[in-house]
């Protein structure tokens, strides 16, 4: 699979899992005390924030590089630096 496409599919992915954190915001409430005190919602939404995570992980460099200036990739990765 070329690059580019791969980089597609990661994001088609990180996508697919924003709509699933927007989704439990919607089925659940948005505030912060009913994600406080829900832990269902809670895992809900952080285990799709690992995925999104764990998927910018895989972007290629080329694509971190063109689209630094939109997008802090190193703070969704989750890593130092």
């Amino acid at each position: 699979m070329k690059q580019h496409n791969r980089d597609e599919s990661i994001l088609l992915h990180i996508i697919e899992h924003c709509d699933r954190i927007k989704n439990s915001m919607q089925r659940f409430g948005s505030d912060f005390t009913t994600f406080r005190n829900d832990a269902d919602l809670k895992d809900a939404v952080s285990m799709n924030l690992l995925q999104i995570g764990e998927l910018a992980k895989k972007l290629s460099d080329e694509f971190l590089t063109a689209t630094r200036a939109e997008m802090n990739w190193r703070a969704i990765k989750c890593i130092k630096g």
